[in-house]
């Protein structure tokens, strides 16, 4: 029996086109799908550019801030003449942009990290150096720079107090008449009833909090009192007592300084037979960069208190004050905006730091010894010819000790001494702030001076060398040589001084004159007519031995330690600390080692270039 498939198969009519449709629809979708992909790639394509020419642009800003900060760029007409480039310039409205150029004249710290009113304006090629908004173009892009000061070093905080002392060695000279001196917390009583005469010193009342030292501030540092409380007459230039004058500081870092003063009678003249003058050992109290230097000084170093009242009880004050100054920034944050095609944006931050040796030298030479107390060789020659002096050549500083030593060193410093004629007074100072040991006889009164920080530790010492090597590499300084390397004023003058780094033994040997400073982690030897300004640092050798001397003149600052740098893998976690360092000189000659506070302030310019220390997309 024949069937009929078409009667069978009627309701199929129509299904192909069906699928037709379908598979076409799929086809358009995908299809779609792809023209939709390309289009999007080839605009992400075009954004990512866009992106990556902004991020070029803000890395570009880095990069030539940098340069500026570096000294590398000059400025333009609108910053004040005379200005240098500086961690401190930077974020100084004035200097950083030019004057009248920002909203204020805050210094730029961490309130303007969001908004930082210092963008080097006087040293980058703005387009509109006037306008805060402005940028520097790179071709169709552009960048904007922006720095702060993460620290607010401009603002300091510290307590100022004082102590009188028992009056200090060498005791009155015999033809004086002795003067009875009681203390009782911060009141001296001079003489006894009823000729007497009463001073007390009164501490500022609340720690000082000032908000801006820069460039300067003038803030109180107490007040004297002298009381009459009966007539008083005594020796002119005589020593009744000692004086401490402390400064404490808080902000922007912790410290200590201390400056020792003499209280007594001057030359006759005047009221001279009734009134006192403090002399103080320095004029200026220096803690982490910052300066306290005390106002109404007279020949530099002379506070002179009011003649004692005539009448009976009755009293008299002198205020005083100090004129404080911020030190240098430790570091600085740079944060640059690069701006590209299509309103493209991106933001990098990066963070810069600089190496810190102000303040740093308590001596013209200054000897860390070992912590076990190990006997230094100490040897300054036996020729009366050869001159060593803590006075500062320039004028600028107080005198400091010619040789600063620890504590336990001070016998060996005296004994070292062969011709005490050479060694102008103060001979010895005590690092640490500390007082000479008990029974130390000295042939003038050893004085306490500040220990620098890169001496606190062996591990501190080491660091700072470190930090110094990775500068002088960078700025291609760095010799390692297979004996000795010699020193001339190829290596640096006066009117351009350099930094040289010998990772070895070094000879100083230029009557020419050479300046900078010199680091030499060996032997240092000083021969013929050694003629050098700034600030020699023997770290590690900790050696240093004068041939002769000749007639060179040295002036600045030299710091001798010894210490282990490195050691066998058997030895790590074993204490490293200082050892015994020697400073011996030998032969004729007339050479001079003086103080010079100029010199140090030029030779450490050489490290004035930033480190990079840390770097974000924000």
């Amino acid at each position: 029996m024949k069937v009929n498939t078409s009667k069978h198969r009627a309701g199929e009519r129509g299904a192909a086109m069906i699928m037709a449709l379908l598979v076409s629809t799929l086809v358009l979708a995908s299809a779609g799908a792809l023209l939709v992909a390309t289009a999007t790639s080839a605009k992400n394509s075009i954004d990512a550019a866009a992106e990556r020419q902004a991020y070029y642009a803000a890395e570009a800003g880095l990069q030539t801030a940098v340069n500026a900060l570096r000294g590398n760029m000059p400025p333009d007409g609108a910053v004040p003449a005379g200005t240098r480039m500086s961690f401190r310039a930077a974020v100084t409205p004035d200097a950083s942009n030019g004057a009248g150029r920002a909203a204020t004249d805050d210094p730029c710290g961490r309130d303007a990290a969001d908004d930082s009113w210092c963008r080097l304006a006087g040293w980058l090629p703005y387009d509109d150096p006037d306008d805060e908004a402005g940028s520097v173009p790179l071709g169709n892009h552009s960048f904007r720079v922006n720095v702060f000061d993460p620290d607010d070093s401009h603002k300091l905080a510290f307590a100022a107090g004082g102590a009188w002392r028992q009056p200090p060695p060498p005791a009155p000279a015999p033809s004086a008449t002795p003067v009875p001196v009681s203390i009782a917390g911060n009141t001296i009583t001079v003489g006894t009833a009823p000729a007497q005469t009463v001073i007390t010193y009164f501490p500022p009342a609340a720690p000082a909090d000032v908000p801006n030292a820069v460039p300067s501030a003038v803030t109180p540092f107490g007040r004297f009192e002298v009381r009459n409380a009966g007539p008083l007459v005594l020796d002119a230039d005589t020593v009744v007592a000692g004086f401490d004058l402390r400064v404490t500081q808080s902000l922007p870092w912790d410290g200590e300084d201390v400056v020792r003063a003499a209280l007594r009678t001057p030359a006759a003249g005047g009221c001279a037979d009734t009134s006192f003058e403090l002399v103080l050992d320095r004029p200026v109290l220096k803690i982490g960069g910052a300066s306290y230097a005390v106002d109404g000084l007279t020949n530099k170093t002379r506070l002179s208190l009011p003649c004692t009242p005539a009448a009976e009880n009755a009293t008299a004050s002198v205020n005083v004050t100090a004129t404080v100054s911020a030190p240098q920034p430790r570091r600085l944050v740079l944060r640059s905006r690069g701006y590209g095609p299509k309103w493209a944006e991106k933001r990098l931050e990066l963070t810069v730091d600089r190496l810190q040796l102000e303040g740093e030298f308590p001596a013209a030479v200054t000897m860390r010894g070992a912590e076990d107390c190990s006997a230094p060789a100490i040897d300054t020659g036996s020729s009366g010819a050869k001159t060593y002096t803590g006075a500062d050549r320039d004028g600028v500083e107080g005198t400091k000790p010619a040789f600063a030593v620890t504590a336990c060193d001070v016998d060996n410093a005296e004994s070292g001494i062969k011709k005490h004629d050479t060694v102008a007074d103060p001979e010895i100072g005590v690092l640490g702030n500390a007082d000479p040991p008990a029974g130390a006889t000295t042939s003038s009164p050893a004085v306490p001076v500040p220990m620098p920080a890169f001496l606190e530790t062996a591990d501190a010492a080491r660091a700072l060398l470190d930090e110094l090597e990775a500068e002088a590499r960078a700025q291609n300084r760095y010799f390692k040589p297979t004996s000795s390397r010699t020193v001339t004023n190829a290596d640096g003058t006066t009117a351009r001084p350099g930094f040289t780094f010998v990772d070895g033994d070094c000879v100083l040997d230029t009557s020419a004159g050479a300046a900078g400073l010199l680091v030499v982690t060996g032997d240092l030897e000083m021969s013929g007519n050694p003629s050098f300004d700034g600030v020699v640092l023997v770290l590690g050798g900790g050696t240093v031995n004068r041939v002769g001397g000749g007639s060179g003149v040295f002036s600045g600052a030299i710091v001798v330690a010894r210490f282990a740098r490195a050691w066998p893998a058997s030895e790590d976690g074993q204490p490293h600390p200082f050892l015994a360092p020697t400073f011996n000189t030998n032969g004729g000659g007339n050479s001079t080692i003086q103080n010079s506070s100029v010199a140090v302030t030029s030779s450490l310019g050489v490290l004035g270039g930033p480190r990079f220390k840390g770097f974000l997309e924000f």
